[in-house]
């Protein structure tokens, strides 16, 4: 009746979201001889993944990266509620 109630409303559905669990990394390769190269991959993490060397240089982001150098890598796991470096 043009009086009375409304139609029902939507319903809204409200989810909580946790920072990225600790990001794993894995090598094809640990050792490499001259001109060789191998990925790096993270498979546990979501939301976005950043890469770095040891000297903290940002190298690009995803959840895989080749690299020639030997160097120590890391990775963020970056989303809305926080981030979470792998382990060193």
């Amino acid at each position: 009746d043009e009086c009375g109630m409304s139609p029902a409303s939507t319903t809204v559905v409200i989810s909580t979201l946790s920072k990225p669990s600790v990001p794993v990394i894995t090598a094809e390769k640990l050792l490499l001889c001259n001109n060789e190269s191998t990925t790096l991959q993270v498979n546990n993490a979501a939301g976005t993944i950043e890469w770095y060397n040891t000297q903290g240089t940002s190298l690009g982001t995803g959840t895989s990266l080749g690299v020639s150098t030997a160097n120590g890598y890391y990775v963020i796991a970056r989303n809305s509620c926080g981030e979470t470096p792998s382990a060193p």
